[in-house]
């Protein structure tokens, strides 16, 4: 019963809470304690994440073990309980999205059928390839001061804000919009943008191709059923 609730609305419930977390980010400053709020909603997709994930899929404990790191690393920095450079907390996190893309993919590519499941999958992926990014422009901002700039990463805005900047640069960035109002300074900045841009159309492509595959597979089935 467990299982099959976990398979039934495991992205639904990701899906809900990632746009959740990208719709209503960008309206939090005026409302009071917005960096609680938005490390709050960044926590809740952490967390629901990991109930994607197929009981039976032998990555599900590196997945918990990661997202654990990674609130409980993420919180202390909130708070400042225990001081320490920020790009501590930002390894694990991206470590974690990493190994969610590869535990999700595999689902997407051992189903069979296309359904409203498949599809949340799909978009689940593209959705957490761009907070990886978001997290690996944040990680070499940290490591390589100006390897950024742009109005959202101004160095005077708090750091919610440049994380909020961030992943806003990495969802134009993935899609190839490019407006150009934040835009990398150096070559390594330069050649993270392009590896996403790539990874982002090649994604659109491949999934594109597998789920016309999985329909047309079913097709043949449906017409010799219903002979």
């Amino acid at each position: 019963m467990k299982q099959t609730f976990r398979r039934r609305f495991g992205f639904q419930n990701l899906l809900f809470w990632l746009l959740v977390y990208l719709v209503v980010n960008p309206f939090l400053s005026g409302l009071p304690h917005p960096r609680i709020i938005f490390q709050l909603l960044l926590t809740l997709v952490l967390f629901f994440a990991v109930f994607a994930i197929y009981k039976k899929n032998n990555i599900l404990t590196l997945s918990v073990t990661l997202m654990a790191v990674s609130i409980t690393l993420h919180w202390l920095g909130v708070f400042g309980i225990i001081p320490f450079s920020q790009w501590i907390g930002q390894i694990p996190i991206i470590l974690y999205l990493s190994v969610l893309i590869y535990a999700f993919f595999k689902v997407i590519f051992s189903i069979r059928k296309v359904s409203f499941q498949v599809i949340c999958a799909t978009l689940c992926v593209y959705l957490i390839m761009g907070l990886l990014w978001a997290q690996i422009y944040m990680l070499l901002e940290t490591l390589a001061p100006g390897s950024f700039t742009g109005k959202l990463l101004a160095p005077e805005n708090p750091l919610w804000i440049q994380g909020q900047g961030f992943v806003y640069f990495s969802f134009i960035t993935i899609t190839t919009l490019g407006y150009g109002d934040i835009t990398p300074q150096t070559q390594g900045a330069g050649a993270l943008c392009q590896v996403e841009a790539i990874i982002g159309q090649f994604y659109i492509a491949v999934v594109v191709a597998r789920l016309v595959s999985m329909y047309r597979s079913e097709k043949p089935q449906q017409e010799d059923s219903d002979d």
